[in-house]
């Protein structure tokens, strides 16, 4: 499995306060099925001072400890960027991490309480810069707990959708698991990671996850959420995802889109 959301960097947002618990973290992770992992921290949410140079640093130094102590994984950059008035501006003065730093995706988060009311406005703005916003665990949003179908226009316009597996296990509580289970039904969930941030608290999920996946969506659909897709944007690559619609079956085969560019459509948020 490829996991695209993890805060793994020691010491450096409300990940791991040291090395040692991020090998604690990375060893639980590569037991739980994870090969590759993309080390998000979090980026201009007001808490942490985390630029992109340090985020950098933060990578050199686990990739350092993994080859030596846990080698069966790959460590990528990233970061988990806080939807901000300016974020379009600051990518465009790479002042911003984009996943694997290939340019092409970037991982957003936004408020646990409502969607923004400019959401669409910044994703629109970022998707003319040529990149692609990957909106981090929206199941925890309260406004898409309720609505979760508020999610399909920018799924429509080419936002990639990313649950959290703690999630749909539970352990980020009922109303999270609702959520993801919604998204997962209508075809808006495109990746699952871990947003692990140690190994006792908030550790992968991933392979449990899987299995419910599996259940829900069976196996071809699962391995596209857990591995083919997270894979393509790491590697910069093409993201096909199906239109909402809800489920009709295990295996329902949807219409796919090609990541449709946003300003094609026109959407509310009320």
């Amino acid at each position: 499995m490829i996991d695209i959301h993890s805060h793994i960097l020691p010491g450096v947002d409300d990940g791991p306060g040291d090395e040692e618990g991020t090998l604690a973290l990375l060893r639980r992770m590569a037991a739980d099925g994870i090969t590759e992992v993309a080390a998000t921290p979090h980026m201009l949410d007001g808490r942490y001072d985390v630029s992109r140079d340090r985020m950098l640093e933060g990578v050199e130094r686990v990739r350092r400890l993994v080859e030596e102590e846990v080698p069966s994984l790959t460590v990528h950059p990233g970061a988990e960027v806080l939807v901000h008035p300016d974020l379009p501006d600051r990518l465009a003065r790479g002042e911003v991490a984009t996943l694997s730093e290939g340019g092409r995706y970037i991982l957003v988060e936004m408020s646990f309480q409502v969607v923004p009311v400019e959401l669409g406005r910044l994703l629109f703005e970022i998707q003319l810069k040529g990149v692609v916003p990957v909106l981090a665990h929206p199941e925890r949003t309260r406004q898409v707990q309720r609505r979760p179908e508020i999610l399909d226009p920018l799924v429509e316009a080419g936002v990639l959708m990313q649950i959290n597996a703690s999630s749909l296990t539970g352990d980020l509580g009922e109303a999270e698991r609702g959520a993801a289970l919604a998204l997962v039904e209508r075809g808006v969930a495109h990746i699952v990671a871990s947003d692990a941030h140690d190994p006792v608290s908030r550790p992968s999920r991933m392979k449990e996850a899987q299995h419910l996946l599996m259940d829900l969506v069976g196996q071809e659909e699962t391995d596209r959420m857990v591995a083919e897709r997270p894979r393509r944007i790491l590697a910069g690559e093409e993201v096909v995802v199906p239109m909402p619609g809800k489920l009709s079956g295990t295996n329902a085969r949807r219409t796919g889109c090609r990541n449709t560019p946003i300003w094609k459509r026109v959407f509310s948020w009320q």
